[in-house]
């Protein structure tokens, strides 16, 4: 795969040194001081607690979950918390088991994605062409069970080359690369039309600020189905204080947990991952994209919408 160095909209490349990144922060947290929800104490035990285990570090290197560490947590349910033991085999610090067993945000996308996974699963079709864009690990089609066809195609676009390399290993390891075609090209610029039976677009819209760009987006994938092609795609609702009537279900959450994950993203790695967006806001974009007849199936929570748009 090439390996052109391109703006990625969910993480930064591994380039800068981590000891400065951290030393920054620290900088920067002293620097503000205390605030109203959060020591400046308390952020220096929780940066300090991300820095031992990798996860962590990745978060705090670049400011996002690239395909391989966004597949980690994903598959946590079924992996982690069954063997007890992290990326290194070694047991999970309290730190790391929070991430993934108690920030809000990561658990409900966890459940999310299995979700997600029996709802594609009932899309599949001797004969059919189905692609994820981004397509990180391309779990979300790898993980599908293809055992009653013989012929289908599996696309994974992506813009980031690395991406696409540890794509292209699970698919392997899952033996359904003779199935796959893998290519790096930015969602926006796909030339492709009424050409898949599916897409897939998990991770992306997230990371736009722009409603406009957003929209733009959906037309993309909207185009490059064929009529009576399905779009699988995901949005957080904005958590309270945000708005004035959030959709989070503010009873079902622990306070504890969400303010700490509120203290990771905002405090301490200001990440990208900062854009919501109302199941009406998405469906209003949707139908703005073509899509005609869109199914919304909401979390019990209120944390994460699972959207399926139908292309006529």
């Amino acid at each position: 795969m090439s390996k052109t160095k391109k703006t990625l909209y969910s993480h930064r490349w591994k380039e800068d040194n981590l000891e400065l990144i951290v030393q920054e922060i620290k900088e920067r947290i002293a620097k503000e001081g205390n605030k109203p929800h959060v020591t400046v104490d308390r952020q220096l035990q929780i940066l300090d607690e991300m820095l031992q285990f990798d996860f962590g570090r990745f978060l705090i290197q670049n400011k996002g979950l690239n395909g391989e560490w966004t597949d980690y947590f994903l598959c946590y349910p079924d992996r982690g918390k069954i063997t007890h033991k992290n990326n290194r085999g070694e047991p999970f610090t309290p730190m790391e088991k929070a991430f993934l067993e108690r920030f809000p945000t990561f658990v409900r996308n966890q459940v999310r994605f299995k979700v997600e996974l029996e709802v594609t699963q009932k899309y599949l079709k001797e004969g059919g062409k189905y692609c994820a864009i981004p397509c990180g690990l391309m779990g979300e089609l790898l993980y599908l069970d293809y055992g009653k066809l013989k012929k289908f195609e599996l696309i994974g676009i992506d813009l980031d080359p690395d991406a696409l390399d540890q794509a292209k290993a699970l698919a392997s390891k899952m033996n359904l690369l003779n199935h796959c075609r893998l290519i790096q090209e930015d969602a926006w610029s796909l030339k492709i039309a009424e050409e898949f039976d599916l897409v897939i677009s998990n991770g992306l819209n997230v990371y736009v600020p722009e409603d406009e760009k957003v929209t733009a987006l959906y037309r993309t994938f909207f185009k490059s189905l064929k009529k009576g092609g399905v779009f699988v795609t995901y949005m957080l609702p904005p958590p309270p204080k945000l708005v004035p009537r959030s959709e989070w279900k503010q009873l079902d959450l622990n306070y504890d947990d969400f303010l700490l994950e509120y203290i990771v993203r905002k405090d301490i790695v200001r990440g990208k991952f900062r854009n919501f967006r109302t199941d009406e806001k998405t469906k209003n974009q949707l139908q703005e994209a073509g899509f005609n007849k869109i199914e919304v199936i909401e979390d019990k929570v209120g944390i994460v919408s699972l959207f399926i748009a139908h292309k006529s």
